[in-house]
């Protein structure tokens, strides 16, 4: 017994820990609460495998529909974070408010359904400095800031392993006269690079020559998720050219 508890853990991927140890709240208004399984999702589990630390892949581009779980990806690349690689996490919304909203919306009530986290992210009391507060999640090895793009106080004197860009196609070009905010953030993670960080871009495209997700996508190695031919179960891209009503 003694010899277990000194062995170090298993290293999970992020689909694994996801399986493992994610739940997906009722308040997040997912229409499948309860244990996290990506049966539905299939296409994430690749996207997910790059976002782990056992990956050499340092960043990661999610060029994607609406309501397809990209959000629910970056999530669990934070779960992951905080529960098995702590370190400093940056994720950025296209604004303050949209900050506000995917804590109260996404954030919180995952970390208050997925019991791993419940032990791990300290609780939010507005009296303690050192606690969590609602853009700052504290937990043993790192901590967790929330965002937006169109702050750059948001951005400054923070350092981060692992940075999330949600809609980044919605990003602002510049921030408070400083730049852009993608770069705004990459600069304040300098000290990292060196240390195996992590970059995820998650976004819809927008229009075509003004989208920041279609041009990181198109300077990636542009995987796509191949399904099977209903009829000959050839494997290809969905695709509208091939759409049969």
């Amino acid at each position: 017994a003694f010899a277990a508890a000194l062995r170090p853990p298993k290293r999970l991927t992020v689909t694994e820990w996801a399986r493992a140890r994610r739940h997906v709240a009722p308040e997040s208004g997912s229409p499948n609460p309860g244990r996290w399984g990506d049966e539905l999702v299939p296409y994430l589990r690749e996207v997910m495998d790059c976002l782990s630390f056992t990956h050499p892949c340092r960043e990661v581009t999610l060029a994607k529909s609406a309501q397809v779980g990209g959000t629910e990806c970056g999530l669990n690349l934070f779960g992951y974070v905080a529960d098995m690689e702590p370190g400093p996490c940056l994720i950025v919304l296209p604004s303050v408010e949209e900050a506000k909203k995917y804590n109260k919306v996404k954030l919180q009530p995952t970390i208050d359904a997925t019991p791993a986290l419940q032990g791990r992210i300290q609780e939010t009391k507005s009296r303690d400095a050192d606690s969590s507060t609602a853009m700052f999640k504290r937990f043993r090895g790192g901590y967790l800031i929330v965002t937006g793009a169109n702050s750059s106080k948001g951005l400054q004197m923070i350092s981060a392993r692992t940075i999330i860009f949600e809609e980044i196609s919605e990003y602002p070009y510049d921030a408070d006269g400083r730049g852009d905010p993608i770069d705004q953030a990459l600069s304040r993670a300098k000290a990292w690079d060196e240390r195996d960080p992590k970059r995820f871009y998650c976004s819809t495209p927008n229009i075509v020559g003004l989208c920041r997700i279609t041009d990181r996508f198109q300077a990636s190695d542009r995987r796509y998720f191949y399904v099977p031919c209903p009829h000959c179960e050839s494997l290809q891209r969905l695709v509208w050219a091939r759409l049969a009503w």
